[in-house]
């Protein structure tokens, strides 16, 4: 059938299996090995509107892109997710003024003027009116809130990049399998914390640093929350007492 064969890989004519292999544009395969090759902030719905040939370009980039920086990245600030086991949501190299996502160990490296914009994106799903959901408050007012009888399953910024091939790279400041209201809370203040970067660094370069910090009292709020609901699951207090708190912490 050929090395370009409907079950080959266009790039190096193996065989594409697995289920991290992708459709390209022009209904060609790309293999997993192949992927790795890519930049790691390639997300999987934009390998459809790109060529082979544009993967190829995109391969060049990125090896380019680690050759100039892989031994001049030093990030100095990682700001960690709401949860310990998803990966980092942003790298900083605050002297040399560099970033990455940490989609990767071997990451694409972007300097602050690359970015030309950036949102924070909810994602939710709909909640039952008996499990009365709470709304927590966002932490600037910029930043979107979560519709009513709806729960926050993960958070998001889209940062808008010039690059040739990226239209942006995604941060994931929360990202639940089953969200508690204080992974929402930290959700944003990480969210918030990664504006307040993006802000001093593109304004004034590292001496213009000054990171953003959300309200202390939801800071606080969240911790109490936790030792509240280690409480609740050994039986020490009930969850309506437990909701209870809940609403006063929140102010709701």
């Amino acid at each position: 059938m050929g090395i370009f064969s409907s079950t080959k890989c266009c790039i190096c004519g193996n065989k594409a299996t697995g289920e991290n292999k992708v459709k390209l544009a022009e209904r060609l395969l790309l293999c997993a090995d192949c992927r790795k090759k890519c930049s790691p902030d390639l997300n999987p719905p934009l390998y459809a509107e790109l060529t082979s040939k544009q993967i190829l370009d995109d391969m060049r980039v990125y090896a380019e892109n680690r050759a100039e920086y892989a031994d001049i990245f030093k990030p100095d600030t990682i700001i960690k997710p709401s949860h310990a086991i998803c990966n980092d949501v942003l790298r900083v190299d605050m002297q040399n003024c560099l970033w990455s996502s940490g989609a990767s160990d071997e990451p694409e490296v972007f300097t602050f003027e690359q970015i030309k914009n950036y949102k924070l994106k909810l994602y939710t799903r709909d909640v039952r009116q008996d499990q009365n959901y709470p709304t927590v408050p966002a932490s600037r007012p910029d930043f979107p809130t979560c519709p009513s009888k709806s729960q926050i399953t993960a958070m998001s910024i889209e940062v808008e990049v010039d690059h040739p091939y990226l239209k942006y790279v995604t941060l994931w400041p929360m990202d639940v399998f089953i969200p508690e209201v204080t992974d929402v809370i930290s959700g944003y203040a990480i969210s918030d914390e990664v504006y307040g970067i993006f802000e001093s660094m593109m304004s004034g370069g590292k001496e213009a640093l000054h990171t953003r910090t959300w309200d202390e009292e939801f800071g606080e709020a969240a911790e109490t929350l936790k030792k509240l609901k280690e409480l609740m699951d050994t039986g020490i207090i009930t969850q309506e007492e437990f909701n209870e708190k809940k609403r006063q912490l929140l102010n709701m």
